[in-house]
Parts: C-alpha cells; sequence; structure tokens
C-alpha cells in the first residue's frame, strides 16, 4: 500500500487496488524473467477493496499533520493520530533505505562551477560526474528552501558573487523551484521530519506548499516518484514532461531516495549534504544521518489479520528485508557515491560489524533503539 495507513484504520473503506488476473493487464518486461509491467487504464484493471497490510519507508507514526491527505482514491479518511496507531497497528522494522535532495543537473553545474571558485572543489570538476566531483549543500540551506525562505538564486552568492553568475546555460528565471512531493508520501514525510521537524516538535517548521511565481519559490508536487523525477528533468531541459514545467529553464531542489536515475536518463543528480555523499558506507560509518527506517504495518485490533495471512505478513516483513536481500539489491544500483540505496540496520535486531560488508549491509545506526517503537523522528543513534 502506498497511499498512507489511513486505509488501515477505517478498514470499512476500500481504496483502489490492481487486479491482476484481467486478461492482458500484466506484461513480461522484455530481456527480464522475473520482472513485468501492468497497466491500470483500462476497464477491469482496478477494483476496490480494504488493505491487509501497509508499506511505507518511514514509520506511520509520521502519517498526520503535514503528512496527512484527506482524500485517497477519492475516498475521505480522518487525520490519522499516532496514539491510537500505537494501539491497533502493528510495525515492523523494516530496515533503512538511503534519502537524498538532488537538484536539476543545470544547478549541479552551477554548485560545480561555484564550489570550484571557492576551492572547495578541483578546476576540472564542472560537469564531471566523479564523487570527488559532487557538490554539497548545508542541511540548514536545503532546510529554508524546504520551508520557502530562498526566493531567488541570485540571492545566493559563492566567492562573493551571485550563484546565477555561474550557470552553464542562461535561465528563464532565477525563481527558486521546489519539486516536492504530495502529502502522504513517504519521501516528503522524510523531509518534513529530518529537515524541518515536522510533525516531531510542536516548533517544527511548515513545509512549503503555495507557489510565487512573481517572487519566488515556485513550488509543484509531483504525485508519483517518475514525475518526480520528470519534474527535475523538465526543468533544467526545458521540456514539460511532467506537465508541471510553466517556468521554462529554472533551477530545481527535489527529494528522492537514491536507487534512481543510476543510468543518468534525467537531467538531475544526487548530492552531498554538509560534504558526506549519500552512500550505504557513509551511512554505516555514521556520516550520513539522512536515511529513513521503513515498515511495515498490520492491524493488531479487530478486524485484526489473521491466519494465513498474518502467516504470510510476517514471513514477507521477515524475508524481504534481511541484509543479503539488501546487499543483492545495491550490487545492481552503481551510482558515483558507491552502489545501492538499501541497509539493514540494529533496530531490527541485526549487528552490525565492525567493518562494512557491502554483501551484508547492517548500520548499528537506527531510529529505533532498543525497548522503543520505530521513530524516525529521532536523529539515528549507534545501537
Amino acid at each position: 500500500m502506498i497511499t498512507g495507513v489511513a486505509p488501515l484504520l477505517e478498514p470499512a473503506k476500500s481504496i483502489k487496488f490492481m487486479d491482476i488476473r484481467n486478461t492482458g493487464q500484466c506484461a513480461l518486461n522484455e530481456g527480464s524473467t522475473n520482472a513485468y509491467t501492468c497497466r491500470t487504464s483500462q476497464q477491469g484493471d482496478l477494483i476496490d477493496s480494504a488493505p491487509d497490510v501497509g508499506v511505507l519507508d518511514i514509520d506511520p507514526y509520521l502519517m498526520h499533520d503535514s503528512n496527512y491527505t484527506k482524500k485517497i482514491d477519492g475516498v475521505a479518511f480522518q487525520e490519522p493520530n499516532p496514539e491510537r496507531m500505537k494501539t491497533e497497528l502493528q510495525v515492523t522494522n523494516a530496515g533503512g533505505v538511503v534519502q537524498n535532495t538532488p537538484v536539476s543537473l543545470n544547478l549541479r553545474d552551477a554548485l560545480q562551477a561555484a564550489q570550484v571558485a571557492e576551492g572547495k572543489l578541483a578546476s576540472h570538476c564542472v560537469g564531471d560526474e566523479s564523487l570527488a566531483c559532487i557538490p554539497s549543500l548545508e542541511k540548514s540551506f536545503l532546510t529554508k528552501v524546504f520551508l520557502g525562505q530562498v526566493f531567488r538564486w541570485s540571492e545566493v552568492a559563492y566567492a562573493g558573487k551571485p550563484l546565477t553568475q555561474y550557470a552553464q546555460a542562461p535561465l528563464d528565471t532565477d525563481v527558486v523551484h521546489v519539486c516536492r512531493r504530495n502529502k502522504g508520501a513517504s519521501t516528503q514525510a522524510a523531509i518534513n521530519s529530518y529537515f524541518l521537524r515536522n510533525p516531531c516538535s510542536t516548533s517544527g517548521g511548515t513545509p512549503v506548499e503555495i507557489s510565487n511565481p512573481r517572487f519566488g519559490p515556485v513550488v509543484v508536487a509531483p504525485g508519483q516518484v517518475t514525475e518526480e523525477e520528470k519534474c527535475l528533468d523538465d526543468f533544467s531541459a526545458n521540456t514539460n514532461n511532467s506537465g508541471l514545467n510553466n517556468s521554462g529553464r529554472a533551477w530545481a531542489v527535489g527529494m528522492l531516495t537514491t536507487e534512481r536515475n543510476k543510468d543518468f536518463k534525467y537531467q538531475y543528480r544526487y548530492i552531498k549534504i554538509d560534504g558526506v555523499e549519500p552512500s550505504v558506507e557513509k551511512v554505516f560509518s555514521g556520516d550520513y544521518p539522512y536515511f529513513s527506517e521503513a515498515a511495515f504495518a498490520w492491524r493488531k485490533a479487530a478486524p485484526k489479520l489473521g491466519g494465513d495471512l498474518l502467516v504470510l505478513a510476517k514471513k514477507i516483513a521477515g524475508d524481504a528485508t534481511t541484509p543479503a536481500l539488501f546487499g543483492a539489491l545495491n550490487a545492481k544500483i552503481s551510482q558515483p557515491f558507491g552502489n545501492g540505496s538499501f541497509i539493514a540496520t540494529a533496530g531490527q535486531g541485526y549487528t552490525a560489524p565492525a567493518v562494512f560488508n557491502p554483501a551484508l549491509p547492517i548500520t548499528p545506526f537506527t531510529h529505533q533503539p532498543a525497548g522503543h517503537l520505530l521513530d524516525n523522528c529521532i536523529i539515528p543513534v549507534r545501537q
């Protein structure tokens, strides 16, 4: 379930699911023996049903406040209450996934040029895809971006000059653009938690939602991960495949987990945060704290999951999040900053080795210290 935890708390209401029994709905991908593509556009492709299990990239207790979406598939749901979730839901830690704040490729190039001018990157780095040439942004600056407090890139200075003077290609606007995600998206919830402390603290900030095309920032909210990629790509390439680009060529900041765009299909790139690359190994060492711990959730209150469905849920939650499986997945994800995006954690009960093992990735850092519930509001602690 990728539409939040609210349907688990109101099981009398139905949402849309694929009915893969529909003739011709799913087709084996060319060259693959186990990967399928399924359509959802034709009659009979979708059915109405209540979910048995939820899967999120964060814990479900975050899915309120700025992470609350009022309607799912046109059905209204109440705002989930964290205390009620603790009583009614069984939540199982599903391991870590590395998060990042990628930028449009044209912004990446400008940041490289600006940081070359400051002596932070080597002179050959503009356009270079190597680890040593990945530019960095500070967490404090990104926090202001996601709060809507950075309006124009010309107001951001490097080596005494506006960042826009380092542009490698002309811009149609210097207004800051943010490709955020829709309310209820796990990646947006991770941004809200890590950067804004929302809904983790009563003093947490509110993520920017409203666009100001004249003064900045411009804020758009793709509803799917691929649309997020297209959003960043559009602002760099001056296209509109996402349907969200009314600005032309601009600089944009987004939010994605790090397993995507490994073939550089889209014009966006991941960045370092506070000088640290978003690698699985840096999560292992504790140097890159921006990872979220995912969760499986199912009802433990009536109508609670039971019988074979409960056995299956526990089997999936256990077998789908092992260090060996994450190691195998990571081996297929090659990025300039290293392989992979997934790592098992001490919060799952695993013991991390003294030396990082990419085949069995486990970090001693976790958002679920011993004796506590999974809580992505916690800054990762060493177990």
